[in-house]
């Protein structure tokens, strides 16, 4: 079974989080390209539910699976909700890098049409709410005068 990107509930997202923590600390967040490349991602939870249809059904055997969402989102719409929920910051966008351009894979989302097919799975979670909760935990946990740095 193939997962993408996958939120929780409880716990950090690290990359994202330094992301936003960065912005918040009013450094500008690169965005390569233009932004446009398009990602999907689901909550942990829905991904948990799809490894355990898979394990008790004998349809999932010697398939691949991919699992994702039919909503993909851009990467700059996710800057924008990172620094949503981080209450401000700011991102500039980069020209990619020549020497990295043939490594470059634009938008990246699954077809999710033979697992939900297969298995009849479909994600159910909305995963943008957990950056809130993530956000939240992180403000609680790192405050910035206890000396803490990313």
């Amino acid at each position: 079974m193939n997962a993408t990107t996958v939120t929780t509930s409880g716990t950090v997202m690290k990359k994202p989080v330094i992301k936003v923590r960065r912005s918040q600390d009013n450094t500008s967040q690169p965005a390569c390209r233009d932004g446009s490349q398009k990602r999907d991602f689901n909550h942990v939870d829905d991904v948990t539910d799809a490894f355990l249809r898979a394990g008790a059904s004998d349809a999932a055997d010697g398939q691949v699976l991919n699992l994702g969402d039919t909503h993909p989102i851009s990467l700059i719409d996710l800057v924008t909700l990172l620094l949503d929920v981080a209450g401000g910051g700011s991102y500039k966008l980069v020209p990619f890098p020549p020497e990295r351009k043939r490594i470059d894979i634009g938008d990246f989302y699954a077809d999710i049409s033979l697992v939900q097919k297969t298995l009849g799975w479909a994600p159910r979670k909305e995963w943008r709410r957990p950056f809130r909760a993530n956000w939240e935990w992180w403000q609680a946990v790192f405050e910035p005068d206890a000396g803490v740095r990313l």
